[in-house]
């Protein structure tokens, strides 16, 4: 996209999720719509500028539409196994099954790291399982996470379950996360950050988690913060296919928040 989109800028105040008072924010609706359609795709994008209390989002329905957080949720799941103390720290190792899946990353031994970074399932639906469905519920809770929904199945309800989360309520989770906020301890949120390590390099560094929705359509989640030397900025992406699903649909879940990131001008083109 070669002009940079007209931004409309409403200011109001909210209740921030998790706040205890009111805070003033900036919300910048953006017209990323190029952006999605040459890519065969639809969905909802939010990008918070933390250091200017600045929401940017593009296609506001989407943004607060409720959608499985399917692989994102893996987030969650790392928090609570470290601060419970079933995960110890990056290198928690689970041995494989031997029971032969279609992601070939899978099929060895994991540890937290290795199988936050493959998207492990089983290693965290036997993460689930070792937390206990009360201990879970207790602590998504307290996170204020989506709609808090885990009801039915204790090891795969962030996929088939009822359990729901908006782009929006994604961003505020990860600000909690970011900032502290989550009644957690030092050591939790240092290790977590260690598993959500996805790249690092002179400009900034990424801590993100993807996801990919089964449904009638697909919806491939990317959610994350970006830390660079004076900022932080956090992304919740999730977008379907406007038809049928392209080979490039994995990649361009992550491309979308790069390109929407340096139109904006926060990261370098």
């Amino acid at each position: 996209m070669k002009n940079r989109p007209i931004a409309i800028i409403l200011l109001f105040s909210f209740l921030q999720m998790g706040s205890r008072m009111p805070v003033q924010k900036k919300i910048i609706k953006l017209d990323l719509n190029p952006l999605f359609m040459e890519r065969g795709v639809k969905g909802g994008l939010v990008i918070l500028d933390a250091k200017n209390n600045t929401y940017t989002i593009y296609n506001e329905a989407q943004v607060y539409r409720q959608r499985s957080p399917a692989s994102t949720f893996k987030i969650v799941n790392t928090l609570i196994a470290l601060e419970t103390g079933i995960a110890s720290d990056t290198g928690f190792t689970l041995p494989w099954d031997s029971v032969r899946r279609p992601v070939v990353a899978w099929n060895r031994d994991q540890t937290l790291r290795s199988a936050f970074q493959s998207s492990c399932v089983w290693y965290y639906q036997e993460i689930a399982r070792r937390i206990g469905t009360k201990q879970m519920q207790f602590r998504i809770d307290a996170f204020q996470y989506g709609n808090a929904d885990i009801s039915n199945g204790a090891d795969l309800f962030w996929i088939f379950g009822k359990l729901r989360i908006s782009p929006m309520q994604q961003v505020d989770f990860l600000q909690k996360l970011h900032t502290r906020q989550l009644g957690l301890s030092d050591r939790t949120y240092n290790v977590c950050r260690q598993v959500m390590l996805a790249d690092s390099n002179a400009q900034y560094t990424l801590r993100a988690k993807t996801g990919m929705g089964d449904g009638k359509k697909p919806a491939g989640w990317y959610v994350g913060y970006f830390e660079t030397a004076d900022n932080v900025y956090y992304f919740a992406n999730c977008i379907s296919p406007v038809s049928k699903t392209s080979e490039h649909f994995l990649q361009d879940r992550k491309d979308i928040v790069f390109l929407a990131m340096k139109q904006l001008g926060f990261l370098k083109p």
